[in-house]
């Protein structure tokens, strides 16, 4: 009577086999499908990580712009804003002043600062490079013809850094004007600033966003109104379009490519 309330054996040999083969083909089931996340997700990373690198029909120089509007192309220090409105860049191939051959994914960034410049608050200053350059990377790609900038600074041995000089006096014409210098070195202190993004235009590529984590040293009365001698955490605001020129200065497109 307790065989015949439990089932015969054989029957009940035969529903855990059942069970057992349905336990077999789902854990396959699932293997498979954790297979194929796997699979989505490295092709995603390897989508996300690709470095791209400059596209032209031969070697150029970069010729780039300010486009962006009012404090579009400022950096930032201290609570206050410096802009030069008209500035323009020339890239070339890094540490040199030869054109860019197509495929690389560096280039050293030039400053034509458009003087005097202006800081919020109605001053005015002036900007002097010393022997210092950017020097731009492509990254890997944050979505389709969109990829990452990065952005060190790069002086000389003899230059003791960008020098930025706010005037006491509109325009800054009298001697010993000056009322304060920020100085923005190059080195350890300001390699690999990230925030921008580059975009491929018509023939062109728009440079956009804020570079971060910038390092400056400032000197003169200013020092006085409480905020210290050191920013760590300034600013660099960018909106420009970088257009290309061949050795026979004829424009050229260029672009942004895996």
């Amino acid at each position: 009577m307790r065989e015949l309330a439990a089932g015969p054996k054989w029957a009940r040999r035969d529903s855990q086999i059942r069970k057992e083969k349905k336990m077999i083909r789902n854990f396959k089931a699932l293997g498979l499908a954790l297979v194929a996340v796997f699979a989505l997700s490295a092709m995603a990373a390897t989508a996300a990580s690709a470095q791209g690198k400059l596209t032209s029909d031969g070697p150029v120089t970069l010729d780039i712009t300010e486009t962006g509007g009012a404090g579009a192309n400022a950096l930032t220090a201290f609570g206050s804003s410096v802009e030069c409105p008209g500035t323009t860049y020339k890239g070339h191939k890094v540490g040199t002043n030869s054109l860019i051959a197509s495929g690389e994914t560096t280039a050293t960034i030039t400053p034509q600062y458009k003087q005097p410049c202006h800081v919020s608050g109605g001053r005015q200053a002036t900007i002097a490079t010393n022997g210092c350059d950017f020097v731009f990377h492509v990254g890997g790609t944050v979505s389709a013809g969109t990829y990452a900038v990065t952005a060190d600074v790069v002086c000389t041995a003899a230059s003791n850094g960008i020098h930025v000089t706010v005037f006491a006096n509109t325009p800054p014409a009298a001697e010993g004007a000056n009322l304060c210098t920020l100085e923005v070195t190059g080195g350890t202190f300001n390699d690999n600033l990230t925030g921008a993004h580059a975009t491929n235009g018509s023939g062109d590529i728009n440079v956009v966003g804020t570079f971060h984590s910038i390092h400056v040293e400032r000197t003169g009365l200013c020092i006085f109104d409480g905020g210290g001698t050191t920013e760590t955490e300034a600013e660099f605001h960018i909106d420009a379009t970088v257009s290309g020129t061949n050795a026979g200065g004829t424009a050229t497109a260029v672009s942004l490519s895996d």
